[in-house]
């Protein structure tokens, strides 16, 4: 699941500490099955999360952006998904190892693309993340992209 979920294991880790997430990984293993390909597990995994709600801050919010960037990549087409915090102040952070400070709230959309759909993939294999935000006055329909 560290391929998949690598920004919800993160949260987790700094939020519960390794004990803490150990924790609850047993607690998935114990409550569903396994399953054969990491995605599958991923996804299971992240609805497990949703449902017994850990006390983690964002966790909704990364949950969201690693599941998307997750369908990006095996559907190779990009998948939009919708957050309550700043998706670049979260994932700014979490890439750099430490909690979020404060991320600014508000509707944000996020359009993310598996870059190596349509260009070559960077030697490091991450997705290009389009950031798009949403003011509480504009239409939902209408996104301005600001990548």
């Amino acid at each position: 699941m560290t391929g998949t979920l690598r920004y919800t294991l993160r949260l987790l880790l700094l939020t519960l500490g390794h004990a803490g997430v150990r924790e609850l990984i047993e607690a998935y293993a114990r409550a569903r099955p396994p399953h054969l390909f990491a995605s599958q597990e991923a996804f299971e995994f992240a609805d497990y999360l949703r449902l017994t709600r850990p006390a983690v801050p964002w966790l909704s919010d990364v949950l969201e952006l690693d599941c998307g960037l997750t369908r990006a990549r095996l559907d190779g087409m990009p998948c939009t998904v919708s957050l309550d915090s700043d998706p670049t102040a979260l994932l700014t952070d979490l890439g750099a190892g430490r909690l979020p400070v404060a991320p600014r709230r508000g509707p944000f959309r996020v359009q993310l693309v598996d870059d190596g759909a349509d260009r070559c993939r960077r030697t490091d294999g991450s997705l290009l993340m389009r950031l798009s935000t949403l003011s509480p006055a504009s239409c939902p329909d209408r996104v301005s992209e600001a990548a």
